[in-house]
């Protein structure tokens, strides 16, 4: 009885050990999918036939850092974990072929772009370059999602600075009528919006509310989620807050802040009358 029950507890401990070490395997992962964004794309030559091994390369112009990959067998390549913003551009070259850049790849986050990168015989001496447009189509992304700039938030009035509270604008959102404050989404509860900074868990555990208020101006873009999310959002069946702070480049930049109020320029209040009333 003693024998079973030793390996019994053996067996949990050895689970309980099996599961703590997937959750750190898989933490990386999730955590880049949240915070970063992706481009993908075929490499085909002028008839449509794909072209397996051509070398792919991604430069974000802002930082100059650069990612290459190759393409596989069926032409597919994928940058999977790329920062936000950009600009980007992709390089691809082939061996008897020109090369292919496109430019002006704008990454918000969780994006998936695709780039077709199609190839004409020739020197790698000449290039084929395609600048991106400003409306750049997500067709990999089935998300019900609204991206709000930095220009964006540093220009909209938002009351107490909470970027957070933006939510409020998404189509399905209304106040909460409880006693948390805060916003509901699609007819669901307050409780199951879930605000993420950088990749981690930024709510108030007991009321599951936004934990820290980020400055509007630190942050480089919003994305509100409300309907069909990702697998990394699956565990809220509210709104996600999906919340990222802005990163360095290799141009100085920089910016100030003051807020100013004034109790002259509040509203009188009613009841506090001037002068006394008349006798």
């Amino acid at each position: 009885m003693r024998i079973q029950r030793f390996h019994s507890a053996m067996l949990a401990l050895t689970l309980l050990v099996l599961v703590g070490s997937l959750a750190f395997v898989v933490t990386p992962a999730a955590v880049g999918q949240i915070t970063a964004a992706a481009i993908h794309g075929t490499v085909t030559d002028p008839s449509g036939a794909v072209l397996p091994d051509a070398t792919v390369t991604a430069l974000n112009t802002s930082t100059g850092i650069s990612t290459e990959t190759t393409s596989n067998k069926s032409g597919y390549f994928l940058f999977p974990e790329l920062q936000v913003g950009g600009p980007y551009s992709v390089t691809v070259s082939a061996s008897g072929f020109e090369n292919f850049v496109a430019t002006g790849l704008t990454l918000n986050v969780n994006d998936n772009r695709e780039v077709l990168a199609t190839m004409k015989v020739g020197g790698t001496a000449a290039t084929v370059q395609v600048t991106a447009t400003a409306l750049q189509v997500e067709t990999s992304n089935t998300q019900l999602q609204q991206i709000i700039t930095s220009d964006q938030l540093e220009s909209i009035p938002m009351e107490g600075r909470d970027a957070a509270g933006l939510q409020k604008f998404e189509a399905g959102s209304v106040e909460s009528s409880d006693r948390f404050g805060t916003y509901s989404s699609n007819g669901s509860q307050t409780p199951q919006n879930d605000v993420v900074l950088d990749g981690a868990d930024n709510n108030d555990g007991p009321l599951q509310d936004e934990g820290i208020i980020v400055n509007p101006d630190a942050l480089q873009e919003e994305n509100i989620v409300t309907s069909t999310m990702n697998p990394e959002f699956s565990r809220n069946s509210g709104a996600v807050v999906n919340e990222v702070i802005k990163s360095g480049t290799n141009s100085i930049h920089g910016e100030g802040f003051e807020y100013y109020r004034d109790t002259f320029m509040n509203n009188a209040n009613y009841f506090l009358r001037s002068t006394p009333p008349p006798v």
